[in-house]
């Protein structure tokens, strides 16, 4: 009797184990989900600014050599 009893929390205790791990595994893909949106806003924002820039400096360029 008691080695069922014991058996029974083991397998409990278990349980919630693999449940907190898949709860933490749930988080974490959210969390990395965001985390990677974030880097790509970053890395398009980057490029946009990047482009912005080599723009400005050809239209400098331009009026420099209007001068």
């Amino acid at each position: 009797m008691k080695l069922e009893s014991v058996d029974q929390k083991i397998e409990q205790v278990d349980d919630k184990i693999l449940e907190w791990h898949d709860s933490n595994n749930k988080k974490f893909n959210v969390f990395r989900e965001r985390i990677n949106d974030y880097q790509k806003f970053i890395e398009e924002d980057k490029l946009a600014k990047d482009y912005h820039h080599e723009t400005r400096l050809q239209e400098l360029k331009n009026l420099e050599g209007k001068i």
